[in-house]
């Protein structure tokens, strides 16, 4: 079950007003609260962006904010670990081609194939790094919004 209705009311919003404020029509609002249709992922977006939180969390496919940022540190936490194993198998890799006895034609080869795989990981690993940053800032952001719409100044 999606959480636009829980997100609406908790922003004191009508469906007239999150429909005015998104631009996405009163109908199409309302039909995607009782899940009649399904958002396009570009609507998922829109409304996620509105909302501050991630499309999944919005879909209802995260549990908690906090438990998608728990979620998030372990896979960068786990990309990382295995990037250093990788980095291992890396030595140890050119280890072995030194000493393997092939011809250099085949050593310069699977050289050549595994320098562009260790440059095709270090760009996914710094592609991660930067969606999580950019997920985390996000749920920085609602947690912020939580606390303001608690708090708010007199």
């Amino acid at each position: 079950m999606n959480k636009l209705k829980e997100l609406r009311k908790e922003k004191k919003l009508t469906l007239r007003e999150l429909s005015h404020n998104t631009g996405i029509s009163f109908g199409a609002l309302g039909n995607y609260e009782k899940e009649r249709r399904e958002p396009s992922h570009e609507t998922w977006q829109k409304l996620a962006d509105y909302f501050g939180v991630s499309v999944l969390y919005l879909q209802g496919k995260a549990k908690t904010l906090e438990q998608t940022e728990l979620d998030l540190q372990y896979l960068k936490d786990t990309v990382k670990i295995n990037y250093s194993e990788i980095n291992v198998l890396d030595k140890q890799l050119g280890d072995e081609l030194s000493q393997l006895a092939i011809n250099n034609d085949a050593k310069d080869e699977v050289s050549r194939v595994y320098d562009e795989l260790i440059k095709l990981l270090d760009g996914y690993n710094n592609d991660f790094d930067e969606a999580v940053k950019t997920a985390q800032e996000a749920i920085q952001q609602y947690q912020l919004e939580q606390l303001q719409n608690e708090h708010p100044e007199s």
